[in-house]
């Protein structure tokens, strides 16, 4: 994974780590190649060369409270799957933890769910992937909870997605 486009170089930069990446992946060495925290700038660094092989996935953050509604669409476009990282808030410091919003907190209650597996199933229905991870079995038990007859309704999808849409990180 390209984790950040690098801040000086450009777009030869990305380009030039970019093809080291694909070198790897045609050796079959690797399933996969990957960007994280790229940008439409930054995609087209890599997509606008011709024959460059397409991201895998795009891991942002990307959230009930973080990442603007268009970026799962505009990363399927060009056929990339957008794979939010830290789905739960709390990072960076002082920013609230989605685990205590009153909202999410209420429809969990509706679903008899925790907040945070109501932040979680918001990202699945908008056809993001997660990456999580816990030292808690029970929080990775209840990060599994989330699949299977749990749904969120059309009205709840609409309500979770306008919590902190002030801030808009990774558009495209």
């Amino acid at each position: 994974m390209l984790d950040y486009p690098p801040r000086s170089g450009g777009c030869a930069a990305i380009q030039g780590q970019w093809k080291a990446l694909e070198e790897i992946y045609e050796t079959k060495r690797v399933r996969s190649i990957a960007v994280s925290n790229f940008d439409a700038k930054h995609l087209e660094c890599i997509l606008g060369v011709k024959g460059a092989t397409v991201p895998a996935v795009n891991q942002l953050l990307f959230s009930v409270t973080e990442g603007g509604e268009s970026l799962v669409k505009k990363n399927a476009q060009h056929g990339i799957n957008l794979q939010a990282y830290t789905p739960l808030g709390g990072t960076p410091p002082g920013r609230a933890s989605l685990a205590k919003h009153p909202v999410l907190k209420q429809i969990g209650k509706n679903h008899q769910k925790t907040a945070a597996q109501v932040a979680l199933r918001w990202i699945v229905q908008k056809n993001a992937t997660i990456c999580f991870s816990s030292s808690n079995m029970q929080h990775l038990q209840e990060n599994n909870a989330i699949f299977g007859a749990f749904r969120l309704s059309e009205a709840e999808m609409v309500e979770l997605s306008t919590i902190g849409r002030n801030r808009v990180s990774g558009e495209l």
